[in-house]
């Protein structure tokens, strides 16, 4: 979670690239989304997959809240929902994690 300070506008299923300088200076990471576009704070969810996620894990699970917060890097939002769902009387939507 994290203020949206440039990021003032983006719809639901758009995605940011995202950049933690102290995990990594150059590496930026596409994330989705998952706070809704009138709320105050962006947010993202994160597993611990890979090499830069399970780096991000381990740091905040060493972070205290006295500390300087993280300085983040935020690049997007990305993609669109283009399908006009509203000429369709009934939609069926599948999702799969």
């Amino acid at each position: 979670r994290f203020p949206k300070s440039r990021l003032k506008t983006y719809e639901a299923g758009q995605y940011v690239f995202i950049n933690l300088p102290s995990v990594s200076k150059t590496e930026f990471h596409p994330f989705t989304l998952t706070s809704g576009p009138t709320e105050p704070f962006l947010e993202v969810h994160i597993k611990a997959l890979g090499d830069f996620t399970k780096k991000v894990a381990k740091q905040a699970g060493t972070y205290a809240k006295d500390q300087a917060p993280w300085k983040i890097r935020v690049d997007g939002p990305y993609g669109r929902l283009m399908f006009n769902y509203k000429r369709y009387e009934n939609i069926l939507l599948f999702g799969a994690g």
